[in-house]
């Protein structure tokens, strides 16, 4: 038996009717969230201003890439690419995913479509997409897991980045759980706070691994970006 090893971008759910599991986590995992680190003199959370600069927009694109190194042959991934699409509507924004392995990590695609309550997908556009009750494991996007430990992680600065001919300033943050390091810094846009970049690495586990994913925000307000159809949608 391979030792278990958590997969940056991937998440595993309880079935839900007409959405089978395993979905794929399209961020990194929010249960790793309880002992965050604090090391250096730190800043108040910029992220609750990113959030607000993000539901003032109309659209944006989020395109991460991953990899994973161990010393344990068996633990080998390729890298990976994620792709994830919001426009907001009256509804309330709408999210479709797109990443570049099926459901057993092998090359294909996997499709998702989802809003606040309902997702829809389907691998290898094959076929309609199978929905249903959208699964509490579910990520939106990458912002996610640091916004959901909210004023238990510690920010300190960073140099700061030109992301898409933007000046972004760095915010970095460490935690530590269940035997595994994270270390990141989130980069957001010195004139809108808008997010910019994220990029993460994170360390440990039984076969001693490193994982790393960098996420950038592209074409915020793009009219031309949209969402396919596929039932409730």
């Amino acid at each position: 038996m391979r030792p278990s090893r958590p997969r940056i971008g991937r998440a595993t759910t309880a079935a839900r009717p007409g959405v089978r599991e395993p979905v794929r986590r399209l961020a990194c995992a929010s249960a790793l969230l309880l002992a965050p680190l604090a090391t250096h003199t730190s800043l108040p959370s910029p992220l609750p201003r990113a959030e607000q600069a993000l539901a003032r927009v109309t659209s944006y694109e989020i395109i991460s890439t991953t990899t994973f190194a161990s010393a344990d042959p068996s633990a080998h991934q390729p890298p990976g690419r994620e792709t994830i699409i919001a426009v907001r509507k009256r509804r309330g924004v709408i999210y479709y995913a797109r990443v570049n392995t099926d459901d057993t990590g092998r090359p294909g695609t996997l499709e998702v479509i989802f809003d606040a309550s309902r997702a829809c997908r389907r691998i290898n556009r094959r076929g309609p997409y199978t929905c249903g009750p959208r699964p509490a494991a579910l990520v939106v996007d990458p912002l996610q897991m640091p916004l959901a430990a909210g004023t238990r992680l510690r920010y300190t600065a960073a140099r700061s980045r030109t992301v898409g001919r933007q000046t972004c300033a760095g915010y970095a943050y460490t935690m530590a759980t269940q035997g595994l390091t994270w270390r990141a810094i989130v980069f957001l846009s010195a004139a809108t706070f808008l997010p910019c970049e994220l990029d993460q690495t994170v360390t440990g586990g039984v076969s001693g691994f490193t994982g790393t994913q960098r996420s950038v925000w592209v074409r915020y307000n793009d009219p031309t970006l949209s969402i396919p159809a596929a039932p409730g949608f």
